[in-house]
């Protein structure tokens, strides 16, 4: 019993981790890449690895391994943080909703770190990859957010379902961005599609760890025994 506490308690953490491992790779990769700006270039580029091809020009990054390793970490704490703590809150039909989107967001983000984009060889999995873990994690936000069972937990549910309306819509118009005269702004698009899911999970952080610090009812049957031993 005492171990599934610990593994419970492990997972609410899971979700925070993550989103910390994420912007630390992103903040050491782009260090290592010279010249890039978090504005006007999507966060795939810091992912192809130096001298290899991105969109005609060759890749400067030098970290690009930091950021593809935290391409698969993230991935795996978001699916540990949700089987592992997030779905005992959750209604079981949403929450098997909610597990399939964690799972495409893993596969998603994965492919993106090992389909390095802008390459000639990607055939559109990088691309692939990238759909499925913006639309798959904020997915899992809003779904979280419309399927929580627990009670006293309002703002969390507003907030999950905010962040990830917010990313949707964010993903939806980097593809309308892309077809202007402007493409670059599309990485700001890009990156706040990503975000809300980054925020969403440090966010469900904090609802678990404040969920397991919550007092519970006792059970009334073991009320019972204790004052009969008494």
């Amino acid at each position: 019993m005492k171990r599934a506490l610990g593994v419970v308690t492990g997972a609410s953490y899971a979700f925070a981790l993550g989103s910390v491992i994420y912007l630390l790779a992103e903040a050491i990769a782009a260090a290592g890449y010279p010249g890039y700006s978090y504005f006007t270039q999507v966060i795939s580029v810091l992912g192809v690895y130096p001298g290899m091809l991105v969109h005609g020009h060759v890749s400067p990054s030098k970290l690009a391994v930091v950021m593809n390793v935290g391409f698969f970490v993230t991935g795996a704490l978001f699916v540990i943080g949700h089987l592992g703590a997030m779905h005992q809150h959750l209604r079981r039909r949403w929450a098997n909703a909610v597990g399939l989107m964690a799972v495409l967001f893993a596969a998603g983000i994965s492919l993106v770190g090992a389909v390095q984009g802008g390459q000639p060889t990607a055939g559109g999995w990088h691309s692939l990859g990238a759909a499925l873990a913006i639309f798959g994690g904020n997915t899992a936000l809003v779904l979280t957010g419309l399927g929580l069972k627990t009670p006293d937990a309002r703002w969390f549910r507003i907030g999950c379902v905010t962040l990830g309306l917010l990313g949707i819509l964010s993903a939806l118009g980097l593809l309308v961005i892309f077809e202007t005269p402007y493409p670059d702004l599309g990485a700001t698009a890009e990156r706040l599609s990503v975000y809300t899911i980054i925020a969403g999970s440090t966010w469900a952080s904090v609802f678990l760890v404040r969920a397991r610090a919550r007092p519970r009812p006792q059970d009334p049957q073991l009320l019972i025994a204790s004052s009969a031993a008494a």
